[in-house]
């Protein structure tokens, strides 16, 4: 596999888009951009930053010159897609996410915070069962729009052997 600089790779929560992004970027030393540190406030996962802020610090990430920026939000995915060298789509089943999801589970140093953490990571849950489901661009619909619409070099990884014989491939 030709190393590339600029790899996009997007899927449902708990199919490995930042287990792959770190395998590759400590291959090829590519810096990794996680969109869910540009999108939700920091230490938070219940607090959304503001959108143009989000959109702008997406698109200058997007300008570097290289990068691996892995997420969900179809609707950021689309700001890096033009100067993606590779797109990765992980299109893992649901029950694959899940249980992936449940093994990872969640953390929480401050106690008092725990409830809430719980919470959300019951929503996240929920959210992830959806993913077939929803017609938006965090879902399966749109993350197999913006695949089909990208031109270039593009990889549909379906399972974890899929995704961990690719890893291997990169090397």
């Amino acid at each position: 596999m030709t190393k590339s600089k600029r790899i996009l790779i997007f899927g449902n929560s708990g199919s490995g888009k930042s287990y792959l992004a770190r395998a590759i970027s400590s291959q090829w030393s590519l810096p990794v951009v996680s969109l869910d540190t540009l999108f939700w406030e920091p230490g938070s996962y219940v607090t959304k930053r503001p959108a143009d802020l989000v959109q702008l610090d997406v698109q200058e990430e997007a300008a570097k010159d290289s990068w691996i920026i892995e997420g969900v939000f179809g609707e950021l995915v689309a700001h890096a897609l033009a100067r993606a060298e590779v797109v990765i789509w992980l299109s893992l089943g649901t029950e694959e996410c899940l249980s992936a999801l449940k093994e990872r589970g969640f953390t929480c140093s401050d106690e008092a915070q725990r409830p809430e953490m719980e919470r959300s990571f019951e929503k996240l849950l929920e959210w992830a069962k959806g993913y077939e489901v929803r017609t938006n661009e965090r879902s399966f619909e749109g993350h197999k729009r913006l695949f089909d619409e990208y031109v270039g070099t593009k990889v549909r990884l379906n399972d974890r052997a899929a995704i961990d014989a690719y890893i291997r491939s990169s090397t």
